[in-house]
């Protein structure tokens, strides 16, 4: 009899373990994952202010009006002549990158105090994969920037410093109206790119003054972008395994409470992507419902790229892979 007791109070006890290994299994499998010490730094979630104001370096803009719709003209030419542009990029010509129209409109929209690159158009700089609205005026800045650099190697300085001065308030409008990355990115790169250059002319010149404000510029940027930019591209975009799982719960955090536009919306994006993978099952529904309330946020920027992450499909995701 004590024998058929013992062991029913053993059989018991196992399902009594097993039950509770099931059940703190299942709460860890739906828990979201915590964040980490990323985000107990509050530096990480203020807005991007480069050290020293672009703006500051910005040319006499005489006209007091708005050179979005110029800069879309740019755009436009860029998509109707792609061949032309890819070609100019990989075997640069003077004559025929100068006879482009994209190249007269960048040109023509540095005279201008204002530019809305992307108002009311924010899928063209938000969103997954490439961007074409962005990547054509980060390709033509490119080109009047070349055009400038090589005017300098002729010692034609005044024609140098207009294409260069025209790259340069192109980067600033790109960097000054943010909404993705890869905005921030080309707007930072035009401006540094341009700036190094005129600070070569202005040597030569003997402006030191001037010179030395081109290179202070680009000395803190450089430093900024390592100590306040690159930390947060590697926690939301790293490709390694390690990164990314680490991570997990820090890029909630950023999609809800990030000061900076730009962090927020690849943090948006990348919730997008949780949806199909990520460390737990609980990380996969909270990465959809955070997503769903973001659909009707205030910022258009992260309305779109709500609707995008809220869109992205098993399939999408799997062409896209780690972001």
């Amino acid at each position: 009899m004590w024998g058929n007791r013992l062991g029913w109070m053993i059989a018991g006890g196992m399902v009594l373990v097993m039950a509770i290994l099931i059940t703190i299994a299942f709460v860890l499998s739906n828990k979201r994952t915590s964040p980490t010490d990323f985000s107990r730094n509050e530096a990480n979630f203020a807005e991007i202010a480069l050290p020293y104001n672009p703006r500051l370096l910005l040319p006499e803009q005489k006209i007091n009006g708005d050179a979005g719709e110029i800069y879309w003209r740019a755009i436009t030419d860029y998509q109707k002549n792609l061949n032309d542009y890819e070609r100019l990029a990989s075997t640069f010509n003077m004559e025929r990158a100068q006879g482009m129209e994209g190249v007269k409109a960048v040109i023509e929209a540095a005279d201008y105090q204002k530019a809305s690159l992307f108002n009311g158009r924010t899928e063209a700089a938000v969103g997954y994969g490439s961007r074409p609205g962005v990547t054509a005026l980060h390709q033509i800045g490119a080109i009047v920037s070349r055009i400038g650099t090589e005017h300098a190697r002729k010692k034609e300085f005044d024609e140098a410093r207009k294409c260069l001065q025209a790259s340069f308030v192109l980067g600033y409008h790109l960097y000054q109206q943010r909404l993705s990355r890869m905005q921030l990115s080309a707007g930072l790169g035009l401006m540094a790119q341009s700036a190094i250059v005129l600070k070569q002319i202005e040597n030569v010149q003997g402006n030191k003054e001037a010179a030395d404000r081109y290179d202070k510029f680009v000395a803190d940027y450089q430093q900024y972008y390592k100590e306040r930019i690159e930390p947060l591209e590697r926690v939301i975009t790293s490709i390694d395994p390690k990164v990314l799982a680490r991570h997990v719960g820090d890029v909630f955090v950023l999609a809800e409470k990030s000061s900076e536009r730009v962090w927020r919306v690849e943090a948006v994006l990348k919730l997008g992507m949780y949806k199909y993978y990520t460390n737990t099952p609980g990380d996969r529904r909270a990465a959809r419902r955070m997503v769903r309330s973001l659909l009707n946020d205030p910022d258009p920027a992260i309305q779109t790229a709500a609707l995008a992450a809220n869109e992205l499909t098993r399939e999408q995701y799997r062409t896209i892979g780690s972001r």
